[in-house]
């Protein structure tokens, strides 16, 4: 949860408004809603992009790297190395891209 908190306000602006995914605060029903409005609106397609297996080949030392230009914490990127180097790259049993949260 530590980790959450540093990160998350980090990394948290990056993301697009109509992003729904793994964000604070933000559900699939607010994600279907917005859909609904543009529907009505007279849009008529909706684009969802899924990177299954990203997590499962992303080259460890770039991530890292992209990491260091934002997190300058000696000791939360020695973490986050751990995390990917653990046998599953850190998954822990958890789907890839799941916040790190106690259970």
């Amino acid at each position: 949860m530590a980790t959450l908190l540093i990160l998350e306000p980090i990394f948290e602006s990056d993301f697009l408004d109509c992003s729904y995914g793994f964000r604070p605060g933000r559900n699939a029903p607010q994600a279907l809603a917005e859909i609904r409005g543009h529907l009505m609106a007279g849009y008529q397609a909706v684009y969802d992009a899924d990177l299954k297996g990203y997590f499962d080949s992303i080259p460890h030392e770039k991530l890292l790297a992209c990491v260091r230009h934002r997190v300058t914490g000696r000791s939360v990127l020695a973490l986050i190395r751990m995390w990917l180097e653990a046998p599953g790259g850190g998954a822990c049993g958890r789907r890839r891209g799941r916040a790190v949260e106690p259970e």
